[in-house]
């Protein structure tokens, strides 16, 4: 049987070859089996989940993620965040 943190580790460098074939959908199923099976997920791989949230539309999960991610830092974040996600919807309605 494979160590957990190697299996992690795994699934997190499928996640980002898929990230980076534009294949958000895949990313985001290894990148919730990342988080599901570690320990202590860290801010890293959350900020990796979030991304592809991101990239699927999915405003409010990687709102959440990215959350998870800044940890008591997202206060500070959190307005440019939003800021970002609203122009992205405002521009896909826009093109609609």
């Amino acid at each position: 049987k494979m160590p957990v943190r190697l299996h992690q580790q795994t699934l997190k460098t499928l996640a980002q070859l898929h990230m980076a074939n534009d294949d958000f959908e895949t990313a985001k199923n290894y990148c919730e089996q990342v988080v599901a099976i570690a320990e202590e997920p860290n801010q890293q791989d959350y900020a990796l989940l979030a991304q592809a949230y991101y990239k699927l539309e999915l405003w409010s999960e990687a709102l959440e993620a990215a959350q998870v991610s800044f940890g008591s830092g997202f206060a500070a974040c959190e307005r440019s965040i939003s800021r970002a996600l609203s122009q992205e919807t405002t521009s896909f309605v826009d093109t609609q």
